[in-house]
């Protein structure tokens, strides 16, 4: 029989790391050395939320690809469309920043459990890091980092072109290759721009919550409050950019759940850059404070406007994003649920100060007309 101390945790969850090296492990042990369509897969790079990515070979032309695998463990109706619309989306958007996609299919009977899920083979990243870590690794500049994010806000901005948002924006979706170019990825919770959140989806359920906390807009955490559109990913590359040049988050989220992460990114004040990293240029601040603004309209309209006023820093231009003015940074502070009392507050005020500059100035004709008299 068992010790006591040898059953304890029993009944507790399986740790999500361990469940990850698990399926890693089972993934690679079944179908390393399978021939999926015209790739042989050699090795699991990496697992996700829906898929495993493997390493693989080509046949024709002869060459290193990536090919994800949906993961059995998440296979549903609707988990395999949006493996299959992150598969089209990437057949549509072509841009040297985006990976590009090869081929796609489904695994083959000599496949064995994983028999049936679908696949596609995609363009290698040699090298790859994710964008933080190849800033720390190779030790880039500031200039060098701004210009990085730039280009990723490019390959967002064609996208949006497209009408797709990514939804995920985030470090590890962001890998940059040996040759120094970032590669946007992971399309898998994409969908069609300025899509109401109180509106179901294809693919999405009504009010559901995708993404990474840390890089959610307040629109996004908050499911069903808002509209996601190109401006939700700009808040994204804005905190990344934050990230990148100063290694801290502009607004640290906060809360155990969403409806607590939403207002605290709702209320939260973000940090000025500067007060961060003050060697920094100003309008640089105002650049990454405009994308990461808690009003969706009050941001860029979208990632290529984003990397235009980047770009405009980088070479000394005059940026778009301005200071916001004191009236602005109080209507900023009284937003949530004391706005409508403030403004109320506001209308009372400026009413008053009506009428008493109106009496004023009768009084002021009426000892006028006296004095005619």
């Amino acid at each position: 029989m068992s010790s006591p101390s040898s059953t304890s945790g029993f009944l507790e969850p399986p740790d999500a790391a361990d469940v990850a090296t698990a399926l890693r492990r089972m993934m690679h042990d079944q179908l390393a050395g399978v021939r999926v369509g015209s790739f042989t897969l050699e090795s699991v790079l990496d697992t996700g939320g829906m898929g495993a990515v493997f390493a693989a070979v080509q046949d024709a032309p002869r060459r290193k690809v990536a090919v994800k695998i949906l993961r059995a463990d998440v296979l549903s109706p609707r988990s395999v469309r949006r493996f299959r619309l992150e598969e089209e989306l990437l057949g549509v958007l072509r841009h040297p920043g985006i990976a590009e996609i090869y081929d796609a299919g489904t695994l083959g009977t000599d496949c064995g459990p994983w028999s049936g899920l679908p696949w596609f083979a995609m363009e290698f990243i040699d090298g790859a890091a994710s964008l933080l870590e190849h800033a720390e690794r190779r030790n880039l500049s500031d200039q060098e980092r701004v210009r990085l994010l730039a280009d990723t806000c490019a390959a967002v901005g064609h996208a949006h072109a497209a009408g797709v948002v990514h939804r995920d924006l985030k470090p590890a979706n962001v890998l940059v290759g040996a040759d120094g170019h970032p590669k946007v990825i992971d399309f898998g919770v994409a969908r069609a721009a300025e899509v109401d959140l109180s509106d179901s989806a294809p693919g999405t359920a009504s009010g559901e919550v995708v993404g990474t906390m840390r890089y959610m807009s307040p629109e996004q955490a908050g499911a069903g409050r808002g509209t996601i559109g190109p401006w939700t990913d700009v808040y994204a590359l804005g905190v990344l950019g934050f990230e990148l040049l100063t290694g801290h988050h502009p607004c640290e989220p906060r809360g155990e759940n969403l409806p607590q992460l939403a207002r605290s990114l709702e209320t939260a004040e973000p940090v000025p850059l500067r007060r961060v990293a003050p060697h920094l240029d100003r309008d640089l601040e105002r650049v990454l404070a405009k994308a990461i603004e808690r009003a969706p309209g009050a941001r860029y309209r979208d990632a290529d406007e984003l990397a235009d006023d980047l770009r405009r820093a980088l070479e000394h231009r005059p940026v778009r994003a301005r200071r916001a003015g004191s009236a602005a940074r109080t209507l900023r502070r009284l937003r949530g649920p004391g706005l409508a009392a403030a403004a109320a507050v506001a209308v009372f005020a400026l009413l008053a100060l009506g009428a008493w500059r109106l009496a004023g100035r009768s009084a002021a004709d009426a000892r006028s007309a006296r004095r005619d008299d």
